[in-house]
């Protein structure tokens, strides 16, 4: 079992975003009264935090405005979701403003949840706020105060979905794609591929992708500059599973999950295109036999490559389906996030012609290339 004290815990958030900070990440990190404090005024970066956080149960304080935001968060449909950030004046200028993120844990259970929130608000909580104020002023609407441990009967650790955020933003920033929890098989999946340089050749990204931010960029117009150096990754695809506790649990999913019949439901061909299997757990520090461990603690991130051979070496498959997938992941994303009709007005704008009468058809037949060739022609000229 991974049990965290609450000073640990929060010394590695910290560590974790420093070296987010270090690595180009448009981010502040810092520590105010034992509590880690991220703050960012990159609206994208605003937007991808503040989403995640949204989904946590656990928030210390409910202004009027983070209430409407997380409500906001919460929509189920992207497109208006998105068509409002760029339309509310509130909401827009929400993201596009400094926003503050800070971290509480606490490291005991109690049957009483309103006794831990009690105890987090006097003992964490308050000593924090007045620091805050006084270096930043009266900054609550922007501030998201989140509760990010996970108690059980043994003890605390970090919550997954934390975990989850900071891998999402570490990948990411290093050139890979990031394709998160689909509902089945591992937590994430990361990948590295020819496809990405494409996108960045379009200055529809500046270095790795999550869905989410293609249609944020589609959205609102944003022409990115791609980084100088980009993508001398070891690895091209990981497979990534995330604990909070059980280094074991992780383990035996893995075992269980690379195995190219189970990924077969994932890319439509029988696949096994990982290069590793990895478990993301905070705080670990011993190196297994055959999967590796990603984690973080008050010194940064770290990558743990295991003893022997990897589990996924043992058997790669078809690694070429992961360029497939890629592409028909962003074409779906195209198809399903943004309105059917809205996506066919846009392409019948194009002036590239050789179009036939059943539009529809002609894109889910077309290349990646060729859809956004004629999606840009219209929507950027």
């Amino acid at each position: 079992m991974n049990i965290l004290r609450a000073e640990d815990a929060l010394n590695a958030l910290y560590g974790a975003f420093s070296q987010l900070q270090k690595e180009g990440l448009p981010i502040r990190a810092e520590i105010i009264e034992n509590i880690p404090l991220i703050s960012c005024s990159d609206p994208k970066i605003n937007y991808i935090i503040s989403d995640f956080l949204s989904s946590f149960e656990k928030h210390i304080i409910n202004t009027t405005l983070s209430i409407n935001i997380r409500n906001y968060l919460q929509w189920a449909d992207i497109f208006s979701k998105i068509n409002k950030l760029l339309t509310d004046e509130e909401i827009k200028n929400f993201f596009m403003s400094e926003l503050y993120f800070a971290f509480f844990y606490y490291d005991k259970l109690y049957r009483d949840e309103s006794y831990v929130n009690k105890k987090v608000r006097e003992e964490q909580y308050k000593p924090f706020l007045k620091q805050f104020k006084e270096k930043y002023g009266e900054q609550e609407n922007k501030l998201w105060a989140v509760k990010v441990d996970n108690i059980t009967r043994n003890g605390g650790s970090i919550a997954e979905s934390m975990t989850r955020l900071i891998f999402t933003l570490y990948f990411r920033n290093r050139g890979y794609f990031v394709r998160g929890d689909i509902g089945r098989m591992m937590d994430m999946m990361v990948f590295d591929t020819l496809l990405l340089e494409k996108l960045r050749d379009r200055k529809l990204i500046g270095s790795g992708l999550i869905p989410v931010e293609l249609l944020l960029n589609l959205a609102s117009g944003l022409v990115e500059k791609p980084k100088t150096t980009m993508s001398n990754n070891k690895y091209r695809f990981l497979a990534i599973e995330i604990e909070s506790y059980s280094l074991r649990n992780g383990i035996k999913q893995l075992r269980d999950w690379v195995n190219p019949r189970k990924l077969e439901e994932i890319f439509g061909k029988y696949a096994q295109p990982f290069e590793r299997a990895v478990v993301a757990i905070p705080i670990w520090h011993t190196e297994m036999e055959d999967i590796d461990i990603l984690t973080y603690d008050e010194n940064g991130i770290h990558y743990i490559e295991c003893k022997g051979e990897n589990i996924a070496q043992k058997e790669i498959i078809n690694q070429e389906v992961v360029n497939e997938y890629c592409e028909r992941l962003i074409k779906n994303t195209l198809y399903d996030f943004l309105p059917a009709n809205y996506f066919i007005n846009v392409i019948e704008k194009s002036l590239i012609g050789n179009l036939s009468q059943n539009i529809r058809e002609e894109i889910h037949k077309a290349s990646l290339d060729r859809i956004l060739d004629m999606f840009f022609k219209a929507y950027f000229r």
